[in-house]
Parts: C-alpha cells; sequence; structure tokens
C-alpha cells in the first residue's frame, strides 16, 4: 500500500464509532494484569524479603515488649511470687481434701 491509501483508510476510519468492549471486559483486563505481574516477577533478592519481613518483626517485637512490660509490672506489685503462690494453692488443696 502507499502512503495516500494509508491516509484515504485512516480519514474513514476517525469517522467510524468505535465497537463496545463487552460486559466485564475491564475486570477481566486488570485480573489479567494481576496475573502476568505475578507470573513475571523475578526472584526476589535479600532485601527485598527483608522488606517484606520488617513489618511482621516489627509487630511481633512489639507484642513481645508489651507482654514483657505487663509481667514486669504485675511482679512490681504485692502479688505473692511463684513459689509463694503454688504454695498456698497447695494448701488449699490439701485443706480441701481433709474437710477443713
Amino acid at each position: 500500500m502507499n502512503d495516500r491509501k494509508l491516509k484515504e483508510l485512516f480519514e474513514l476510519s476517525r469517522g467510524e464509532q468505535p465497537p463496545t468492549p463487552p460486559m466485564g471486559f475491564d475486570a477481566r483486563v486488570v485480573t489479567a494484569l494481576r496475573r502476568e505481574s505475578r507470573s513475571q516477577a523475578g526472584p526476589l533478592s535479600l532485601w527485598e524479603q527483608l522488606g517484606q519481613l520488617l513489618p511482621r518483626l516489627a509487630v511481633a517485637t512489639v507484642m513481645v515488649v508489651g507482654v514483657c512490660v505487663a509481667v514486669d509490672f504485675y511482679a512490681s506489685t504485692d502479688a505473692p511470687s511463684l513459689t509463694a503462690g503454688i504454695d498456698q494453692i497447695s494448701d488449699q488443696w490439701l485443706f480441701a481434701q481433709n474437710g477443713n
């Protein structure tokens, strides 16, 4: 084809109404793009893996620190020590067995 013929075809096509896509076409395109981005992603480097893992590690660290602070606060109150508490529970169990 020569240039004149191509120009005529393009001029004729400008006046035409574009075809309408079928229902759900946009959702299928987005799904295909997501699938393609996952399948074409190469192996992650060590730094990328650490970057993805860091938020989870931060949350776990905050939870461990929170538990430690709570245990320390509980231990600093006037609560009996672990051995004293166990002795007290066992004494109560023995008294219950004797009927006293």
